[in-house]
């Protein structure tokens, strides 16, 4: 990767070294043409015919086996180990190489069987391979190839492997250089980056520049090494280089997700995704998502593939979620099978089914269908983990596609199960008798389904509220429907639960998570959050007390607080005047002293939470002095308060100020002031600045500003400047976002 020495066309414009690749092409020499086809597939990623023929020449055993390597780290790379295998074991059949090119060929071999799920194989030609250490101790490359061989000893045989020899192993003098090369490389990047920060600029670069070429020297390196291992993780370094450089066009931004996602680093996958999905470009995100063959996935990038089919949902186009979908309907009809393909070291059923619940919205019709047909014909559900999965992946199919048929289904399943449980009332308790009913979260969500349509089933539910089953809660729909009787009851019992945790929250003096999970708290704040809900819908029976404690205790936590102070936000307008009186200084408080410093896990801060809960319930109790210092405040969600109070205080007084808040690097903090700017400008076509805002923060390549926007378009009074955003909004790439301007035009239609 020295292309510097390799131009063509030097600036001392003297004649150098430089081969010509087109008599390359044409030499009667061997090395000449691999030279120049490993130029065309490294350089030009042109096609890899002219380096797989070579394999084929008249060509001397190491130079069949070189050819076969590097054909084969590249079929690898590009995640297609089954032609690579078949390459290099086109050569091992003739079996003429020398024992050290012998043996490189057996490790790229056991390299391509462990992406296929070969582990055992793999493993056995791996330990074959470590005989080099005794034929060839001094020669360099036969000890990094050993040293590979450990690796997959080590990684392949599931940790059962002596750790000591495995780092012993590949400590060469290989892996050194390599490292070097990586230093190297890392070196470029922390400069450019200094002095980018130096000059007070953005740091700019591309796939191309040193510090590319240097940890893609590394990872071929790794790669002809069949050190997969280091393979994964400079090649994840490269992609990351790319990313956090913004001169990087969209290509290159789609080979960086396209190069995580092969080398399986799922996690930093995901971030990248969060991040271009929410500033841009989203459009990347949907073109890598959509180079995903999930029938080609390998070992290594099986989990990758599904978590960028996930956070992509949004932005797929149909056709694309229905193959994915499809495939995991099938692949769900025997995970057995999918065990054995990919020896998975994630819970295969949950993520397949967190994958294809967040595809559920994107599909078409005719998939829905498929998928009711197969959520109907599931047995019971009967493992409280699965039935969960499942519960959320029924949860996001819109109730009109539930016809009547499926009601009665859901209702004879219902039916059969309860006459079997009638037959067999102890089957929970006695492990002898199978229980044949769906576990509660998958029941709960049948319900849901039936809740509607069905009377009988709508009074069950309410005998189980009374009780204080907040999973029924959940299935009942609109809680405003609750019979006054209901609501005192189910009041009592949520109380009942949160006085429980009051207690035990006061009881914690420092902030170690073992003792605060180990009580019966509400981590997510779930309780609190349906009381203040139910207070707020039904305010002759409201019980407020709790609420207001939870708030004003003297805790080490504070993540448990997020969920009611949002439904706080959310219900402000429906609270008594008496009740805001006695909420203003708990939120004070947690709007200025609101962080928690957890040590190893971390900050837990509801700071910004407070604020905007606070705003919507009395903006008047902010100062001018505690706006400033939201404006500038280090969170994103104290900033988002303060555009919340500007907005309280009036869009058109405060304009100014939201104009020059709209350059703010946090993208959540642009989307909160293109919806608070969205909802003036529906209510005046009279203001002619608002839209001229709203179309240079739409103009993001990313979904989230149109997100907000959307989110509340269909609540938006009907004018020109809602039916123009309207119309801005209805070609947008994220489907969450069409569907938004769907309800719009039926609100209107109605």
């Amino acid at each position: 990767m020295r292309l510097h020495e390799l131009d063509p066309t030097p600036l001392h414009k003297k004649k150098g070294a430089v081969p010509d690749l087109a008599e390359c092409r044409t030499s009667k020499a061997w090395r000449w043409q691999f030279y120049a086809a490993l130029h065309d597939v490294l350089i030009e990623e042109k096609g890899r015919e002219a380096l797989e023929a070579l394999i084929e020449t008249e060509s001397k055993p190491h130079e069949s086996a070189a050819a076969a390597v590097f054909a084969c780290a590249m079929r690898v790379e590009s995640q297609d180990p089954l032609a690579g295998l078949a390459l290099v074991e086109r050569v091992l059949t003739e079996d003429k190489c020398d024992p050290i090119d012998h043996d490189w060929l057996l490790l790229h071999k056991s390299r391509c069987l462990v992406e296929l799920g070969e582990l055992e194989e793999a493993r056995r030609l791996a330990f074959e391979v470590q005989r080099l250490r005794t034929i060839a101790p001094q020669d360099p490359t036969a000890m990094a190839i050993a040293g590979s061989g450990a690796d997959i000893i080590f990684t392949a045989g599931k940790w059962s492997s002596d750790l000591s020899q495995v780092i012993t192993g590949r400590d060469t003098l290989a892996a050194w250089w390599r490292g070097q090369e990586v230093a190297w490389g890392l070196q470029n990047h922390f400069d450019d980056h200094f002095n980018a920060w130096a000059q007070g600029s953005t740091p700019t670069g591309d796939a191309g520049d040193d510090t590319w070429l240097k940890l893609r020297t590394a990872s071929l390196l790794a790669s002809t090494a069949a050190d997969h291992s280091s393979w994964r993780h400079t090649s994840g370094l490269r992609a990351q280089h790319i990313l956090t450089f913004t001169a990087g066009d969209q290509d290159d931004i789609i080979g960086a997700l396209t190069l995580l996602r092969r080398v399986g680093d799922s996690k930093t996958l995901k971030k990248a995704c969060h991040r271009l999905l929410q500033s841009g470009p989203a459009a990347a995100v949907r073109a890598a998502a959509s180079l995903v063959n999930l029938e080609a996935a390998s070992t290594t990038s099986i989990r990758a593939d599904l978590q960028l089919i996930a956070d992509a949902a949004d932005v797929l186009e149909t056709e694309t979620a229905d193959v994915h979908s499809r495939w995991i309907l099938s692949t769900l009809a025997d995970v057995a099978k999918f065990k054995m393909r990919f020896k998975p070291n994630f819970y295969a059923t949950n993520m397949l089914l967190e994958t294809l619940r967040v595809l559920v919205q994107v599909v078409s019709p005719t998939l829905r269908r498929e998928l009711i047909d197969t959520v109907l014909a599931l047995p019971p559900q009967t493992n409280k983990s699965t039935a969960h999965d499942w519960a959320n992946v029924v949860a996001q199919i819109p109730d009109d596609a539930w016809t009547d048929d499926d009601r009665r289904a859901i209702f004879e399943r219902r039916s059969s199960v309860d006459v079997d449980s009638a037959e067999h009332p102890d089957a929970p308790e006695n492990p002898d008798v199978p229980d044949s009913r769906d576990a509660p979260d998958l029941r709960n969500v049948f319900d849901r389904v039936l809740a509607d349509r069905d009377q009988q089933n709508r009074e069950a539910l309410e005998t189980r509220i009374r009780e204080g089953d907040l999973g029924a809660l959940r299935a009942f729909g609109d809680i405003r429907d609750l019979d006054q009787t209901i609501v005192q009851k189910l009041l009592e019992n949520l109380s009942a639960q949160l006085d429980q945790q009051i207690e035990e929250l006061q009881g914690l003096e420092s902030p170690g998570h073992e003792d605060f999970f180990a009580t019966s708290t509400d981590h997510e704040g779930y309780v609190a959050g349906t009381l203040v809900l139910i207070n707020a819908w039904h305010p002759s029976a409201a019980c407020w007390a709790p609420i207001v404690r939870l708030l004003s205790i003297d805790c080490p936590f504070a993540d448990h607080l997020r969920n009611p102070l949002k439904k706080l936000r959310q219900v402000s307008r429906r609270l008594p005047p008496e009740i805001a009186d006695t909420l203003i200084e708990p939120l004070r408080l947690l709007m200025l002293n609101g962080v928690r410093n957890q040590y190893f896990f971390g900050i837990e801060d509801v700071r910004g939470e407070a604020a905007a809960a606070l705003v919507a319930i009395r903006p008047s109790a902010i100062s001018d002095q505690e706006l400033w210092d939201l404006m500038t405040a280090d969170t994103s969600e104290q900033r988002q308060a303060a555009v919340r109070l500007i907005a309280a205080r009036g869009v058109s007084q405060g304009f100014d100020t939201l104009w020059a808040m709209s350059r703010d690097s946090d993208p959540w903090v642009r989307a909160a002031i293109a919806n608070q700017v969205a909802v003036a400008a529906s209510q005046t076509d009279t203001d002619d600045r608002f839209l001229p805002l709203l179309m240079r923060l739409l103009s993001s390549e990313g979904t989230l500003v149109a997100r907000l926007v959307a989110v509340d378009l269909k609540r938006l009074a009907r004018s020109d400047n809602a039916d123009k955003l309207a119309e801005v909004l209805r070609d947008n790439i994220s489907s969450e976002v069409r569907r938004a301007v769907a309800s719009y035009d039926r609100a209107i239609t109605a």
